[in-house]
Order: structure tokens, then C-alpha cells, then sequence
């Protein structure tokens, strides 16, 4: 099974980041220059880890998505402390 990792340093508090992370419409605004919207299942509010763990897509794509929904998860959360 391949496996990656990410770190993102963020200065917000974890539980903040967290629920920052589960959700759709934080997701789908930080991937408005992709075009990218939710077309079934969770399309806005939070998601379960449960329907992340169904949406996972290939490792290659993932590792992008995740850097640049990081980085705008960090931007929101460390804007709003």
C-alpha cells in the first residue's frame, strides 16, 4: 500500500483545524481555481471520516489536493484567530 505525508504548520487550534478540514464548503472554496464541486453524496456542510475515507482518489492527485486545501485551511483558521 503506498503511503504519503504532509505536514502543514498551522497557527490555529487543532480542534479549529479539524472541523476546518471536514468541511465541503471550505474544500470547495479552496479549490474554486480547479472548478472542482461536490456533485454527490456530502455537497456542503461537514463530512464523516467515513465518506473521506470513500473519497479518496489516487496518491498523486491527493498529495496535490491536499498542500493547496492546506494552505488555504491554514490562511482561514490563522485569518480568523
Amino acid at each position: 500500500m503506498a503511503r504519503f505525508e504532509v505536514t502543514t504548520l498551522v497557527l490555529a487550534p487543532p480542534e479549529t483545524v479539524f472541523d476546518a478540514s471536514l468541511s465541503v464548503d471550505l474544500h470547495t472554496s479552496s479549490m474554486r481555481g480547479a472548478h472542482e464541486r461536490a456533485v454527490a453524496g456530502v455537497t456542503s456542510g461537514h463530512l464523516s471520516l467515513g465518506a473521506i475515507a470513500e473519497l479518496l482518489v489516487p496518491r498523486r492527485y491527493m498529495t496535490r489536493l491536499i498542500v493547496l486545501r492546506n494552505a488555504y485551511i491554514r490562511q482561514v483558521t490563522e485569518a480568523a484567530t
